[in-house]
């Protein structure tokens, strides 16, 4: 009897003692669940700031897109309304933009826009009958361009029109289509391998300060002589135009027979007059006049100038400083008496070596085709000017397509501001109550949030003593710094800061409860104004979502106009998916649903009865506190799921 009653007390401490074990057990699971509650609510909020994020800059990344491709599509737009307001017929535009695509395609370092300018420049050329003759050689025009921004590293400005307007210049009556395209490609071959020293402008200008001489000059003077020429004349103090005086005024000496009657005589010494061609002037008895072809080569000097110095100038020029016994400058003076006359026969005749050489280094190379294809290939400039100009291309489309629709909602946006603007004008007093009421509490609340921060930073560093040892060593400099600090806005925010924080940890044992007292009170008025507010931001982000459903969705519109069918993109619904109703579902997993009214958050006592062998030995009690909101209800196996976080204050007010 003493053993069973020595086994029953055995099994009944074991009993206890594994009791309590489980007891332990179950809430150090408890703990653990809640942290693992936590640690899965830290990775959630993690996980949502990451997509947040992420979400944020690819808006922003389509904003920033959707704003350069209206920017982009304002230009082309620009355009057309240029030609409009040229008078341009309907037909007449849609055949430059026909062109100016069409030659992006064969060009693509121009994007449409680029080519519509070139066009309107052209039309100032050619006029609205001969555009044919603009149409053709747009690519070429454009192909120089790249070529010598690509020799240069430079935009440049006005090329079709310098280019055409050069040749016209140089060419006697009407440009020919044919001649238009092969003084064009002459003219880019010269440029090329001149590798950037000149430019378009520079034939341009040397052409049309040449004057008269232009019409006659030839193809092959115009393109493989005269660059030589204007570059010997940009190292000096002048430009190309000086290069287009010299031709000029030499032009009138031999072409016009303008020679002065006091050189007339020199001319004859060194064999450049025929004989009978000066004659008496009747109108004039102390000048002489050179009838028509008295000058040796005056035609070959028209059509080419440095042929002609050559065959002529150079061994007249060595007969008269053999003859005459003149120095050459003497000699070359003697023929010109003008200093510039002088250096464009000097060139022409001295620099014989330079021009040859440059005429073989031109003819040398490749086409502009040839050239501006190998320049595609290897210079990253010109690559990344196709690469800009083709996406300027998709973006001016796209832009074109939806800037005609966003211009009304715009419109509207501007009606609502405007009446917005209204309701401010006609009620000033509300106005004003509510920016200060708003900018009063911000102010607050950023104040409070500071100090609550500083205090929660001063507690958990444990630099409280350190802080009240230097409040109360420097205290007499802290009110000469504090009379400073509040003299101006930003020091009386950091100063009430400060001593905010100061105090809040000074104080805290006080204030604690007061604040967890504010705490509980806003935690049980806020599930009211919590729907109110859950209410209006589902009405708010549904009507923001929409709007730029709508605008995604015409973007969409205007690429797959543009996209194979195969790269077709389907239209966004992220707004219809927002604003359909949905079924409720449960919080990340975890059960929660509405609570069930009555339900008991309160703690219980619970008691175990231990029974040995049929009879009762001894019952355990234990307290439970959260265990009641997981319990099954009747008839069920597992936790309710019918327990929501609405209790959740109540926990934490009993320091759960």
């Amino acid at each position: 009897m003493a053993f069973e009653a020595y086994s029953v007390a055995i099994k009944l401490s074991l009993t206890n003692m594994v009791s309590s074990g489980l007891q332990l057990i179950a809430k150090d699971l408890t703990g653990l669940e809640k942290n693992v509650v936590n640690l899965q609510d830290k990775f959630t909020a993690l996980k949502m700031i990451g997509v947040g994020w992420g979400m944020k800059h690819i808006g922003d990344g389509m904003l920033g897109f959707l704003g350069k491709t209206v920017e982009t599509s304002k230009e082309y737009t620009r355009q057309l309304s240029l030609m409009n307001a040229a008078g341009m017929s309907h037909l007449e535009i849609a055949k430059a933009t026909s062109s100016a695509w069409a030659t992006s395609k064969e060009v693509i370092t121009s994007s449409a826009s680029q080519n519509m300018t070139a066009i309107r420049e052209l039309r100032s050329v050619f006029g609205k009958d001969h555009m044919d003759e603009a149409y053709a050689v747009l690519p070429q025009v454009q192909r120089t361009k790249a070529i010598m921004e690509a020799l240069t590293g430079k935009e440049q400005h006005g090329v079709a029109f310098d280019m055409v307007k050069a040749i016209e210049l140089g060419t006697k009556g009407a440009v020919t289509k044919e001649s238009l395209l092969k003084q064009s490609e002459m003219m880019s071959k010269a440029l090329m391998q001149f590798g950037g020293t000149l430019t378009v402008q520079d034939f341009h200008q040397a052409l049309k300060y040449s004057r008269a001489a232009a019409p006659y000059m030839s193809d092959d003077f115009k393109y493989k002589y005269l660059p030589t020429l204007i570059q010997e004349m940009k190292t000096g103090h002048g430009g190309a135009s000086s290069a287009g005086n010299v031709i000029a005024s030499m032009y009138a000496l031999v072409a016009g027979r303008q020679i002065p009657k006091e050189l007339i005589a020199n001319w004859q010494d060194a064999g450049l007059l025929k004989k009978g061609s000066v004659v008496a002037d009747k109108h004039n008895r102390t000048t002489s006049k050179i009838l028509p072809g008295g000058i040796l080569g005056s035609d070959e000097f028209a059509e080419n100038p440095y042929t002609w110095a050559q065959k002529y100038v150079a061994p007249a020029i060595k007969h008269l400083m053999a003859t005459k016994h003149l120095s050459e400058t003497d000699a070359f003076y003697a023929l010109t008496k003008d200093r510039m006359k002088a250096f464009g026969l000097q060139t022409l005749v001295n620099k014989a070596a330079q021009f040859e050489r440059d005429r073989k280094l031109i003819e040398s190379g490749p086409s502009s085709y040839e050239s501006y294809q190998r320049l595609l290939k290897t210079n990253p400039q010109l690559a990344q000017q196709a690469l800009h100009s083709q996406w300027e291309n998709v973006q001016a489309r796209i832009g074109y397509e939806i800037l005609p629709k966003l211009i009304p909602l715009a419109i509207k946006f501007a009606d609502w501001l405007g009446g917005l603007a209204q309701w401010m004008e006609h009620h000033p007093n509300k106005l004003q109550a509510l920016v200060i009421g708003f900018g009063t509490l911000g102010i607050g609340l950023d104040l409070l949030g500071r100090g609550l921060m500083a205090a929660g930073i001063i507690k958990l560093l444990g630099l409280g003593p350190m802080i009240a040892s230097v409040f109360s060593g420097i205290g007499a400099a802290l009110m000469f710094v504090g009379r400073a600090l509040f003299l101006n806005p930003i020091g009386i925010t950091i100063t009430g800061i400060g001593v905010a924080a100061y105090l809040l940890w000074k104080n805290w044992d006080t204030v604690k409860p007061k604040l967890l007292a504010v705490w509980n009170w806003i935690t049980d008025n806020m599930a009211a104004l919590w729907s109110g507010i859950k209410s209006g931001f589902h009405t708010f982000v549904g009507w923001y979502l929409q709007g730029w459903q709508t605008l995604f969705n015409l973007l969409i519109s205007g690429l797959n106009k543009i996209l194979p069918t195969a790269m077709q993109i389907s239209k966004m619904h992220f707004a219809d998916d927002w604003n359909t109703p949905k079924a409720s579902y449960s919080n990340e997993g975890r059960g929660y649903q509405p609570a069930v009214p009555g339900r008991s958050a309160q703690p219980l006592q619970v008691t175990t009865q231990i029974n040995l062998d049929g009879r009762k030995i001894g019952e355990a009690v234990s307290k439970y506190q959260g265990r009641e909101l997981n319990k099954p209800p009747s008839g069920t196996m597992g936790p309710d799921p019918s327990v929501t976080a609405t209790y959740a204050p109540t926990l934490a007010r009993a320091g759960y």
